[in-house]
């Protein structure tokens, strides 16, 4: 599959984030990447708490549900509880009844069947209920759309209140209140909140109708499950519920999870959101899917350990037979994908004989997930020979939704959103429906690539115990919430082994850009990787590399640096999330994943002489003309264009006249020989120069790469090598792409190349390491007490007489000139400037 790596970019002013909360340039970045800028946005994203809890009244039709439900209560009314299969659905039914019960009510409830009933409720619940005496049918996690339902439940005279969290459709269904925050003239602020939360919302207020205790703060355990499983954003309530949720699952007081927790041998494991949405969630789901999802509900209703426990280990041997099943069903898929026409298809309607209706969703998922195409699982139907059923899961370049109302007349019934959906045909229209759809699908979507978007390209070495701990702040991860992705180009293999009982995974020890060495771990996809190894490398290659004798093996990887921690010991571990080898690395229009997007490139024109013609600038380019640099505009074929200074060097300019100087307003946007320019106008008398301003601009633009054209000369000395002042400047950013920043100068007859730098901390000490712009690396000497102001004169003069280099050869090209720049070291960012031969730029 094709994949384009792509930097992330969003603009934020990095330093006001690191300096109001104390945190890193890295941290900062992510923050930004994930669209935070607000400060007062950000601390409430950094320390979600109980504040985050939006209001339950103001919940459309809240009031009048509680009445109901009050009356029932108080009257000795039954009342029905009608929930859903799967972890959302199994959550709310307890929460609802553990509520009911605690106040006095006659209560009992109900979950459909998948196959017999269909999803929500029924018309077959609903002659349930009645037979059961019920006066009071409470929904919970669906009824928004059983128009036919609970119109049915009226007429047999029952009461109806619907709590769920689906969209709303156009026509609602005749219930008595209906508590759904996506209802359009519902006042509640967060929509996107799962079925559980809403009905723990009405428990909260029927709990302070009849002067109980918080309910929410009680089952925050719970809540955090069904958000995490139904794949909610954590962002908001829903961040500070599951935040809070698994604290509490560490003591949880529900016997049933503490019992799923100990089963699945989770009890001596930090719970994450991971652990809710992979471990314990697919456990409860298991059931609903294979069995009934009724299991589930008694598990969390369990008050003795003994029965718990047996509960927990039927749902855990549940969900290992869906697993396996899951795991053949879509080796099935990918056969029938790859060995027939199928793979040629935009659209993928792949039928699998023998799959359970209730896996086909999650095979389509993952067909979805390996070919990054909209994937439709066809499997045979429970009520017919002759019908199909079948579940989809989209990509974001296609509306499965409107796919299938365009051929709605193949289909006997269907429903979904765009992402997702669910129909059933009749078993001869399957192959005319393949056909349809992808005749109507106008993107070729077979040879698209998949986007992976990536926070920080960044060494591996350069992360601490301390920097990963600062992350945490992040957490939990989830959907809205993304783990942050990092990324380093040129990683250098020089020895892989197996591990693992079958040998099936991989450890890479490897070398990062710095040189420094550090071990990559692979878990999954490893037979992948060593293919793509031996296509790149070679067959040779790759035995050599299992014995540690292979050199020049470099690829580009994406990884999570995580924590380990052992006996009391804490380290760093890498995870090997995703590679590119070299073959892959075709320098085309759209580019690919060897190929990692820069975040920006600026370049800046200052008024000296000698710039060259052919520079490569790019549409999304930021391009800053410095006063007089204007004279070169010619040089810009395209690219965001700003012109800034006082404007008093362009009098005699070829492109402006005085009548056009005189409208050139600050902040203004002007077309200037047929180009759209942004205005920035600053006073003669300002303290910095037009070039260090437009630096400044450039650096909160967030631009990670500089090119300086004609902005050395000049007559003062802080003008000769560049603006060495605004050189100081840059070098004291530390938000700029996790503290460094690359700048080439061109000026008349010389080309002054700005190296870029890191520091490595170790205990006290610290050492740098710089490379040029040939890539090759220059390491300095230990520093004591981490020597956050060092000056570099004194690494220059090193430098300059390769004494504790001895394997630089310092030729006449590179050689430090006795005028050369030295800057002060700000902790993390360096910048060096060497006099070179025009021909090294290039």
């Amino acid at each position: 599959m094709k994949e384009n790596w792509v930097l992330k970019n969003k603009k934020a002013d990095l330093k006001a984030i690191s300096d109001s909360f104390g945190v890193s340039p890295v941290l900062a970045k992510i923050l930004a990447n994930k669209g935070y800028e607000d400060i007062d946005e950000i601390g409430r994203f950094l320390h979600p708490s109980p504040a985050d809890l939006n209001p339950p009244r103001l919940l459309k039709d809240m009031s009048r549900a509680v009445m109901l439900i009050k009356k029932a209560i108080d009257n000795g009314e039954q009342i029905c509880i009608v929930g859903d299969y799967d972890v959302d659905g199994v959550t709310s039914t307890f929460l609802l009844m553990s509520a009911f019960e605690k106040l006095g009510a006659y209560v009992t409830y109900r979950i459909p069947d998948r196959i017999t009933d269909g999803y929500g409720i029924s018309m077959g619940i609903i002659d349930d209920a009645i037979d059961m005496g019920c006066d009071l049918i409470v929904t919970c996690d669906n009824g928004i759309s059983a128009v036919d339902q609970i119109a049915y439940a009226k007429e047999k005279g029952l009461s109806v209140v619907i709590t769920d969290h689906h969209d709303v459709p156009e026509t609602l269904p005749p219930a008595d209140a209906i508590v759904n925050p996506k209802q359009k003239d519902c006042e509640y602020p967060q929509k996107e909140i799962c079925g559980a939360v809403v009905a723990a919302k009405l428990c909260e207020v029927l709990f302070e109708e009849y002067g109980f205790g918080p309910f929410i703060e009680k089952h925050m355990d719970i809540l955090a499950l069904a958000t995490v499983c139904d794949v909610m954003k954590l962002v908001g309530e829903n961040r500070y519920i599951v935040k809070k949720g698994l604290e509490c699952l560490a003591h949880t007081e529900n016997t049933g999870l503490e019992a799923l927790i100990e089963t699945t041998g989770m009890q001596d494991k930090k719970i994450t959101a991971y652990s809710l949405g992979f471990v314990l969630g697919p456990c409860l789901n298991a059931t609903g899917r294979l069995e009934s999802a009724v299991a589930g509900v008694e598990l969390l209703r369990s008050t003795q350990k003994s029965e718990a426990l047996v509960l927990a280990a039927k749902l855990k041997d549940l969900n290992e037979l869906r697993k396996d099943m899951t795991l053949k069903a879509v080796e099935k898929a990918r056969e029938k994908v790859l060995e027939s026409d199928l793979s040629k298809d935009s659209i993928l309607c792949v039928y699998i004989p023998g799959c359970h209706e209730s896996l086909a969703g999650i095979v389509a998922g993952r067909v979805r997930e390996e070919f990054n195409r909209p994937s439709l699982v066809f499997t045979d139907s429970s009520v017919s020979e002759e019908v199909l059923k079948a579940s989809g899961r989209s990509t974001e370049d296609y509306n499965m939704y409107e796919g299938l109302t365009e051929v709605s007349d193949l289909i006997l019934k269907f429903g979904g959103h765009p992402m997702a959906a669910g129909l059933s045909i009749a078993r001869e229209n399957l192959e005319l429906l393949r056909q349809k759809l992808n005749e109507n699908c106008k993107e070729d979507l077979v040879n698209k690539p998949k986007k992976i978007m990536i926070d920080i390209s960044k060494p591996p070495t350069t992360f601490s115990l301390e920097l990963l701990d600062e992350l945490s702040l992040l957490e939990p991860f989830g959907n809205g919430n993304e783990k942050p992705v990092f990324a380093e180009r040129n990683v250098e293999i020089t020895r892989l082994s197996r591990f693992g009982k079958e040998g099936n995974y991989i450890k890479a020890e490897a070398l990062d850009s710095l040189g420094s060495s550090f071990t990559l771990t692979m878990f999954s996809e490893s037979d992948s990787f060593l293919e793509g190894f031996e296509q790149s490398f070679g067959k040779q290659k790759l035995s050599d590399v299992f014995r540690g004798r292979a050199e020049g093996c470099k690829i580009n990887v994406i990884y999570n640096p995580e924590i380990n921690e052992y006996r009391g010991s804490r380290s760093i571990q890498y995870m090997l999330k995703n590679v590119a080898f070299p073959e892959n690395d075709k320098k085309d229009e759209a580019s690919d994943k060897n190929d990692i997007v820069k975040t920006q490139r600026a370049y800046i024109f200052g008024s000296a002489s000698g710039i060259p013609k052919r520079l490569d600038c790019k549409a999304e380019d930021y391009i800053y003309f410095c006063d007089g640099g204007l004279k070169y505009f010619d040089h810009v074929k395209q690219g965001k264009c700003t012109l800034l200074g006082d404007f008093d060097s362009l009098k005699d300019s070829e492109y402006l006249d005085e009548k056009t100087l005189e409208g050139l307003t600050d902040g203004s946007v002007r077309e200037i020989n047929g180009r759209e320019m942004k205005i920035r106008r600053f006073p003669v008398d300002k303290d910095a120069s037009d070039v260090e301003l437009a630096i400044r601009l450039a650096i909160k633009d967030g631009c990670d790469e500089i090119i300086l054209c004609g902005c050395a000369g000049g007559e003062r000395p802080d003008h000769q090598f560049g603006n060495l002042a605004l050189l100081k400047y840059i070098s004291k950013q530390k938000t700029v792409s996790g503290g460094k920043i690359t700048a080439v100068l061109f000026d008349g007859n010389y080309s002054y190349v700005v190296l870029s730098g890191e520091k490595q901390e170790r205990g006290k000490s610290a050492s740098l390491t710089i490379k040029d712009s040939a890539g090759k690396r220059f390491s300095a000497f230990a520093l004591g007490e981490k020597a956050e102001g060092l000056s570099l004169t004194g690494f220059l003069y090193e430098l300059r007489n390769a004494e504790l280099l001895p394997d630089i050869t310092l030729g006449a090209s590179n050689m430090i000139k006795e005028n050369s720049a030295h800057i002060t070291l700000d902790k993390g960012t360096v910048l060096l400037i060497i006099e070179a031969e025009p021909d090294l730029i290039g």
